[in-house]
């Protein structure tokens, strides 16, 4: 894995930092030497991650965020703040998923849901972090959308256009704050072996050809793992990436490429 020596000292919050790819970053982000705030609504699995961070020499502290309250995302910045000084990276991994359903079936309740924190939390989160990232003199962003934010999947329309607009998002304001030294972009995640997806792998454990399937869906022929996404998030929060705002990257084994 690449190291970042750029990272120590620096401050990071990562939502949805309780397990997958949330946990897998802000792992990553300590182990380079950034403070790391570690948010999420699940306070228990949250407190395991800051102790597996503090068990492999990094420093990490909890606090509980629901995605979709923005006087949560303002108690977290004020605590990243207050704790380490300032805010110098964001990843918005944190987000809602649900069944598969047309659109035309989609309940009120279930859409409410997905836009309340796929896109206004995520807003909400991005105004407190863009002012935090100002006083500190600049910062980066990274907002996690999806592989269904670029094609189209039965059942996925309303999730499909809440991550498309992560990555609108995400767009607009690399330019609302290109001026104050933020850089923004988005990753757009593929299969990824999280909790998330743990319904559809135990659905085809037994599945030899279905698994294969899935497989197969990726260029690479296989799924990833949390840490294979979590290193672009770094590397786009990295020097490395200086010149890169605006732009959603695919982490994805080739899915969108065919």
């Amino acid at each position: 894995m690449i190291r970042y020596p750029e990272f120590v000292g620096k401050v990071a919050i990562v939502t949805g930092a309780g397990s997958g790819i949330g946990r897998a970053a802000a792992c990553a982000f300590a182990r380079n030497g950034a403070q790391v705030v570690v948010s999420d609504i699940d306070d228990e699995a949250g407190a395991e991650t800051v102790r597996l961070i503090e068990a492999a020499g990094g420093e990490a502290a909890y606090r509980h965020c629901d995605v979709a309250l923005l006087a949560d995302h303002q108690a977290a910045v004020a605590f990243a703040e207050s704790r380490y000084g300032g805010l110098d990276f964001a990843f918005n991994n944190a987000g809602a998923v649900a069944p598969k359903v047309p659109l035309a079936a989609t309940p009120e309740q279930m859409f409410d849901l997905i836009i309340a924190v796929n896109v206004r939390g995520l807003a909400a989160a991005m105004g407190c972090q863009i002012a935090a990232m100002t006083a500190r003199g600049g910062g980066a962003i990274v907002n996690n959308a999806s592989t269904l934010a670029h094609v189209g999947l039965a059942g996925r329309a309303v999730y499909a256009g809440s991550k498309g607009s992560v990555v609108a998002m995400s767009r607009g304001a690399a330019v609302d704050c290109g001026p104050a030294n933020i850089r923004v972009n988005a990753i757009s995640a593929g299969t990824t072996d999280t909790g998330e997806m743990r319904p559809l792998f135990d659905e085809i454990a037994d599945k030899p050809e279905r698994q294969a399937a899935v497989r197969a869906m990726q260029v690479v022929n296989r799924w990833a793992q949390p840490e294979e996404i979590a290193e672009p998030v770094l590397f786009l929060c990295s020097e490395g990436a200086s010149y890169i705002t605006g732009t959603s990257l695919a982490v994805d084994g080739g899915f969108t490429s065919r």
